[in-house]
């Protein structure tokens, strides 16, 4: 698929854990397949890029949920548009089943909006998992979580050094195997990095409603014995 489009390929798999034939599958499939052995998504998607030899890079989840036949598409939208980070939006086309209802309408959605409002961007999938982008983009952004908020710290530090980004409609499909999401927990954690990563809203905003407050108070007592 991928050399058909006229791309030479170096396909990385990384194996964080797995318990089934999967990394074995890979190898059978010609794929390099490189251990990793600290748990994490985020852990195991920054060996896989520090790993793979190519200018570009292509990252996606191994469960069948994307649209791996789109991958010289978004490869074109960096080397003829001029683009530094390509991004899926999954919410153009959920397939039934492909996605939980409380991560479709509630999860997801909100830490879309919030990372509108605190980077103003117009990234509507921040969670997507395939993503393509320039090696040297990689490497400007300096990534450091290791959790499943890697996909939003990828977000954020492009928007933060103006990067291009650029968002591919697709489809999401249902996923092959049992999903390791922990939906409170791993919710959290992109909260708390987009706060930390926006100390204005932080910070200074509840500080300033404080104040007002304050201020308020003060007046009205400001004239009483």
């Amino acid at each position: 698929m991928i050399q058909s489009a006229g791309y030479e390929a170096d396909v990385v798999v990384v194996d964080n854990g797995s318990t089934d034939r999967s990394a074995e599958r890979a190898i059978a499939a010609g794929a390099r397949v490189i251990e990793e052995r600290s748990r994490g998504y985020g852990r195991a998607i920054r060996t896989g890029i520090e790993s793979a030899k190519g200018s570009i890079v292509f990252m996606a989840d191994a469960d069948g949920t994307y649209e791996l036949a789109r991958i010289p598409e978004f490869i074109r939208h960096i080397t003829d548009g001029g683009n530094d980070l390509v991004i899926g939006n999954r919410y153009h086309d959920i397939k039934k089943g492909a996605m939980p209802v409380l991560h479709r309408y509630l999860g997801t959605p909100f830490l879309s909006f919030l990372m509108k409002i605190l980077f103003r961007t117009g990234v509507k999938d921040v969670n997507c998992g395939m993503r393509a982008f320039t090696q040297n983009a990689y490497q400007k952004l300096n990534l450091v979580t290791t959790g499943m908020e890697f996909a939003s710290e990828m977000v954020i530090r492009a928007i933060t050094i103006r990067l291009k980004i650029k968002e591919v409609d697709l489809a999401y499909l249902p996923r092959v195997g049992e999903s390791k999401l922990r939906t409170v927990r791993d919710g959290l954690r992109h909260l708390r990095l987009m706060l930390l990563y926006s100390p204005d809203f932080m910070f200074m905003i509840p500080a300033l409603i404080f104040w007002i407050g304050g201020a308020t108070i003060v007046l009205i007592l400001f004239p009483r014995p």
